[in-house]
């Protein structure tokens, strides 16, 4: 039997030395460092969900914040699959443990997948600019999904989360927890400073949207668009109406301007395609929705139903150069459900005011007959609008460069009556523009509004 003083002599194992995983705090550590993980995404979750009230004018912050939370998206991904994996593998302390309920098991995936979309899909919207409105259509897409999954977790976790952040409970929970401390806050600094560096790398991506240089009437520099780099757009009029420049079908140098009213001009244009085919582009004005994106304080989607004489009128006053090959028309849209997303399913209906270049600049189809609504002679086109809805198109017989009080209701219910637009769709997006097919320079829209009286 060993002496008072030999026995002294024999170190002392400790419990840290018996297990070396208590070092990271184990399936207690992994919990806290989830936890902490998932409160910092919280409150970066939040500030991203204000700047979306503001979209337009928080844009550059809206996309920072996004690329900010990649960082700890990734390492609260990792953190849990690593759990997943280790529970899984029969690793002692994490089946004990035991897994989460059964709802959040069914719902983590769906948050993580979610999660990486949304994120995804605004990265890939900077890279690519504002030309592709497919990558927007996912992008709104996959939030819709994110957000009642997140919903839900959030609501699951949230009593949860103080206990967790303070590692309350008995002396050994209490133990692991403080063990690995040191590691877990660097793990989730290291999150935020990679966060922080893409955020940084990718500030200057916002800008390709033309987004807030021009926000309001107040506004004096010219923004210019120019359609051969995508899609290009900016909101004018506080955000009432966007201008856009879609060059659709030609890659030649094509340029518009807007001082942020109500206005804009075809500033340059070497768009050539020929007479009877499609246009080169569509640079214009719109009210409503497009793909998504929505004009502020627009009061659409309407039924077609209620398109009732003064519904919905329009002013518009335009120049019109003597050269070129070009219409001024309407471009006027319609869904069979009241959805602002997505590519509109409901019917394409056209109003022409004015049209130069020869026959062959036409609208689509052929014509089947003559109105007269409102004081104005009309002959109608219909042709195929693919989709498996019609194209319509009320050709004006009289030229005119400006419209003040024009009944859209009225002409989309002389359509409607004639079979060409269901009663049961809805009006979605009201456009006014210039349809090119050679040259275009000079053309302008000087003023435009949209009257809804509901």
């Amino acid at each position: 039997m060993l002496n008072r003083r030999e026995s002294a002599l024999i170190p002392v194992t400790r419990a840290r030395d018996r297990n070396p995983a208590d070092v990271t705090g184990r399936a207690e550590g992994n919990e806290r460092l989830t936890a902490m993980t998932g409160a910092t995404l919280l409150v970066l979750f939040a500030a991203e969900g204000v700047t979306i009230l503001s979209i337009r004018r928080l844009l550059t912050l809206h996309f920072f914040l996004g690329m900010l939370l990649l960082g700890p998206v990734a390492l609260k991904v990792c953190s849990t699959g690593y759990r997943f994996v280790c529970y899984y593998t029969g690793a002692e302390p994490y089946v004990r443990k035991g897994p989460p309920a059964l709802l959040m098991r069914l719902l983590g995936p769906l948050v993580m997948v979610t999660s990486l979309a949304v994120l995804g899909t605004g990265l890939a919207l900077g890279l690519v600019g504002p030309g592709d409105r497919q990558w927007l259509f996912l992008h709104k897409a996959s939030f819709v999904l994110w957000f009642p999954v997140m919903t839900i977790h959030v609501l699951v976790y949230a009593r949860r989360l103080p206990r967790l952040l303070r590692g309350g409970g008995s002396r050994g929970r209490a133990r692991l927890v403080l063990a690995g401390r040191a590691t877990r806050l660097l793990l989730l600094a290291a999150s935020l400073a990679c966060g922080l560096a893409l955020a940084v790398l990718t500030l200057h991506l916002p800008a390709r949207w033309d987004r807030g240089a021009a926000a309001g009437p107040s506004a004096t520099a010219a923004t210019r668009l120019c359609g051969q780099a995508g899609w290009p757009e900016t909101s004018v009029d506080g955000g009432a109406y966007i201008v856009q420049n879609d060059e659709w079908k030609s890659t030649a140098p094509e340029c518009i301007s807007t001082n942020g009213g109500v206005q804009f001009t075809v500033t340059s244009s070497s768009i050539y395609e020929p007479a009877g085919g499609d246009p080169g582009g569509y640079p214009a004005i719109y009210s409503g929705c497009s793909a998504g994106v929505c004009t502020t304080g627009n009061k659409m989607p309407i039924r077609v139903s209620h398109l009732t004489r003064g519904t919905v009128t329009t002013s518009w006053v335009t120049t019109q150069p003597s050269s070129g090959a070009y219409d001024v028309a309407y471009d006027i849209w319609f869904n069979h459900t009241p959805a602002t997303s997505g590519v509109p399913d409901g019917g394409e209906l056209m109003i022409w005011l004015a049209h130069r270049g020869g026959a062959g600049i036409a609208p689509s189809g052929r014509p089947v007959a003559h109105a007269s609504i409102d004081g104005h002679a009309y002959t109608i086109w219909v042709g195929p609008g693919g989709r498996g809805f019609h194209q319509i198109t009320y050709v004006m017989n009289r030229v005119v460069t400006s419209v003040n009080g024009l009944d859209i209701g009225d002409i989309a219910a002389d359509a409607a009556s004639r079979g060409y637009l269901t009663r049961t769709s809805y009006l979605v997006n009201i456009q006014a523009g210039f349809e090119m097919w050679q040259g275009g320079t000079g053309l302008a829209t000087k003023s435009f509004a949209i009257n809804i009286g509901r």
